[in-house]
């Protein structure tokens, strides 16, 4: 999200700016990791499957 080719709690945080609209830089690509749903759009489906990422280390 923030660029910096390491997946973590600052994704996090910046993916939650996005959602809520505040102007933050970050990966429109990147942003968009909740692929199940299909949709395109970034919002709190995003966030969830980011942070469950982190806890896990693997996107399953």
């Amino acid at each position: 999200m923030n660029s910096d080719h390491v997946i973590d709690i600052n994704d996090v945080t910046v993916l939650i700016d996005v959602v809520l609209g505040k102007n933050v830089e970050y990966n429109a690509t990147a942003a968009d990791c909740n692929t199940a749903s299909g949709d395109g759009s970034i919002n709190i489906n995003d966030v969830t499957a980011l942070i469950n990422f982190v806890l896990k280390g693997a996107w399953n």
